[in-house]
């Protein structure tokens, strides 16, 4: 394929991240643009992007120059190591080691396809590379090595990584749920997890190692089942799937990563993926194609359908190109990989999977499962034995299924006789000897029997007068307990309202309780080896609320008369509702006037405040005792002695009617009339025209209304009025003058 240096950059730029999917008929799809859309509309990312792709540039072509002038070429480097760490975010820690084989075997892979040590590589044979002559097409082969870190893992990351043990976090969640985590910047990593839509996996086109980016694979497309098997964690199949079962997808990816594009990219148009000995074609190839059968976009070429750029399955690629390798050659040159995370030395691993154990003595046995694993190809014959306790109390054994390994696999310890073990926890240990000398621990805690029941505290059995709405029922602790169970009930039988509950504490907090209720509970403790009996019964009481008014009795003013509202007038503390505080025989509660004495609850202005409490008109003088209540008459005088004072045998005509609805002077008001005789009223327009009339008038019952013929309302204006009355003495008077009617 011809190469241009004009156009890559524009085609790079183009392409930023390769994500392959599946859908029914298990076709790779590419989803490539939407993702480089994404990535480049942020613009820190497309600038970093950028100087990346520049750095790129100015290393591939050092590494052609040194091809076409050998004495330019560097001197020969040591094989690179890069680091790796796998992430399986979505994973169980029970299933560690599991995962661990899955990882490794993805690592296997990665290490036969790039150097090309993979055993179907040797389908390249002359007769192949006769058909790709014209391309001068031959096989790609990196001095590289992948490794899984196993020392200074980064700190606050997954919790249960271990100094030593491979860097393979499981439920740590990587990135906070993105695609790129610094912690573990300087790292090759791969991010196990759910890609969406049926997407096998994605990759940056160039990723960032200083960035911590990593590949994302799906569970279904990682690792080789043909190396673990995988398994299933927290519901996820980490299980890779035909026919993206080989490994050879997560290659693919990574080839992305490296800068590697579809041999596909651009079709027949230039500069396709850039690199000259991958035969341009029209389209990607899927499936099981033969080698040489899928025709090129050049008369006479064929599709490198092998190659690891192409969408074929898993196990129809098997090689990447020369050219492929001095672009990953040259990627490589533009990233820093730590160097302080592994160990190159050929080492193993013990670790036990399912510490600690609890069992009770009366079981058959106890089983631990180990994984015995091996780091860089490890061989070295490495036997087990248990070294602690030492000896063995009389009558246990512990037994190891397999004493020694000479490659990885997996084992089981078996203890018996566990009468004989001590109640509590029982350490032990089995050791290891091979090229180094290694132990692991176990813990096996012994239950001697079902636990005693615990013995109640709180409340006080008997105890009354609990306040609502909950209790906290208290016990004593009882060693060697799993859970406590609390039951309740209404009845001592414990057959009435009953509820059981769970606790793994010393406390629980009883609610929704009822007032003026006897409660009866009672506890009872569970081990490894079943339930206790339940502990005595203990009883409680609340408090009551005789009057069911929802104040309880402890602090009710009125015990024994409902009277939510606590009304205490005179604030002795005795509710209005049971106290005469005057002794009138009136209730405070009914009296309208609670501290004074006034059997006949006279009210004169019906306000509902007793007159023996109240002076309605401001005069200093009280109700009861003033001789005109609605009129302020200080001196109460009352020149004919009728018990009325004066200022009530004289009339007040209000000289405004506003009968408009309002509620304000909208009946005409004539203060004291109430206290006079015979009273007649007349009103007469200006014309002199009578407009009303009426004999002994009841105060604010005109509304404006005419008597005198017509209907309706009279009209806005000024009206005179004469009203003539006997007074109090029996005096004729007469009172006349103007009003105002208005609207």
């Amino acid at each position: 394929m011809k190469f241009n240096f004009k156009s890559i950059t524009v085609t790079i730029l183009l392409m930023v991240l390769s994500v392959v999917s599946y859908a029914q008929d298990q076709h790779r799809t590419c989803g490539m643009e939407q993702r480089m859309q994404e990535k480049l509309a942020d613009p820190v990312f497309a600038q970093e992007y950028q100087v990346l792709q520049q750095n790129f540039e100015t290393e591939l072509l050092k590494v052609k120059a040194a091809k076409l002038a050998p004495q330019l070429a560097q001197a020969p480097q040591a094989t690179l190591v890069i680091p790796v760490a796998v992430h399986f975010p979505g994973g169980n820690n029970a299933d560690r080691a599991c995962l661990v084989a899955l990882a490794q075997s993805q690592i296997d892979v990665l290490n036969q396809d790039f150097t090309a040590t993979n055993t179907d590589i040797s389908n390249w044979t002359p007769a192949v590379q006769a058909i790709y002559a014209s391309t001068n097409t031959d096989k790609g082969a990196l001095d590289v090595q992948f490794v899984i870190g196993t020392l200074n893992h980064p700190a606050n990351t997954d919790p249960n990584l271990v100094e030593g043990e491979p860097a393979v976090t499981v439920g740590y969640n990587f990135g906070g749920g993105a695609d790129a985590d610094i912690k573990w910047a300087g790292y090759k990593n791969f991010l196990i997890k759910d890609a969406g839509n049926g997407i096998l996996g994605y990759s940056p086109l160039a990723g960032s190692i200083a960035a911590g980016a990593a590949v994302v694979m799906s569970p279904a497309a990682f690792g080789s089942d043909a190396i673990a098997p995988g398994c299933t964690s927290n519901g996820i199949a980490y299980v890779p799937g035909a026919p993206y079962n080989l490994g050879r997808t997560t290659t693919h990816e990574l080839g992305h990563f490296f800068n590697l594009d579809h041999t596909f990219n651009g079709g027949c148009t230039a500069p396709g993926d850039s690199v000259a000995d991958t035969p341009a074609v029209a389209a990607p190839t899927y499936g099981t194609p033969a080698t040489g059968s899928v025709d090129g976009c050049v008369a006479g070429q064929k599709a490198l359908t092998m190659n690891y750029m192409d969408y074929v399955n898993d196990s129809h690629m098997w090689m990447l190109s020369k050219e492929q390798e001095d672009r990953v050659n040259a990627y490589l040159a533009t990233q820093t990989f730590l160097t302080n995370v592994y160990n190159l030395t050929p080492d193993y691993s013990i670790t036990a999977t399912n510490s600690p154990i609890a069992v009770c003595n009366s079981a058959t046995n106890a089983v631990f499962n180990y994984n015995f694993g091996v780091i860089n190809g490890y061989s070295a014959n490495t036997t087990l034995a248990v070294t602690t306790p030492s000896p063995l109390p009389a009558g246990v054994n512990a037994v190891i299924s397999q004493t020694s390994f000479t490659g990885a696999g997996s084992f089981t310890l078996t203890v018996t006789g566990l009468t004989n073990l001590p109640a509590g926890d029982n350490t032990i240990t089995i050791t290891a000897t091979g090229t180094t000398t290694k132990t692991v621990d176990v813990v096996l805690n012994v239950a001697a029997g079902v636990t005693a029941a615990p013995s109640l505290t709180a409340p006080a059995n008997n105890a009354t007068g609990l306040a609502l709405p909950s209790a906290t029922l208290t016990w004593a602790a009882v060693t060697g307990v799993t859970t406590y169970t609390v039951e309740t009930a209404t009845d001592n039988a414990f057959t009435a309202n009953t509820t059981s509950n769970s606790v793994s504490t010393l406390t629980y907090n009883f609610g929704g309780l009822a007032a003026g209720t006897d409660y009866f509970w009672r506890v009872k403790t569970t081990n490894i080896c079943g339930d206790s009996t339940y502990s005595s019964v203990f009883k409680f009481t609340t408090v009551f609320d005789t009057d069911g008014d929802g104040v309880l009795d402890g602090v009710d003013n009125c015990v024994n008369t409902a009277n939510p509202d606590q009304a205490d007038v005179d604030g002795n503390g005795v509710g209005d509702a049971c106290q005469d505080t005057d002794s009138d025989t009136v209730l405070d509660i009914n009296d309208n006037c609670p501290t004074v004495a006034n059997t006949d609850q006279a009210d004169v202005d019906g306000n509902g405040i007793g007159d023996l409490c109240q002076d309605t008109d401001a005069d200093g003088v009280l109700d009861i005792n003033d001789n005109c209540p609605l009129t302020a008459n200080t001196d109460q005088a009352d020149a004919n002695n009728d018990g009325v004072g004066d200022v009530c045998e004289s009339i007040e005509p209000a000289d405004t009617l506003t009968p408009n609805g309002d509620l304000q002077n909208d009946t005409w008001n004539i203060k004291n009339i109430e206290y006079v005789n015979n009273n007649t009223v007349k009103v007469f327009n200006r014309h002199g025209v009578k407009v009303f009339d009426a004999s002994n008038y009841v105060n604010n019952t005109w509304g404006g209304e005419s008597t005198e013929g017509g209907s309706g309302l009279l009209p806005a204006g000024s009206y005179y009025y004469v009203i003539e009355y006997t007074s109090t003495q029996g005096e004729a008077k007469v009172t006349k003058g103007w009003m105002y009617i208005n609207y």
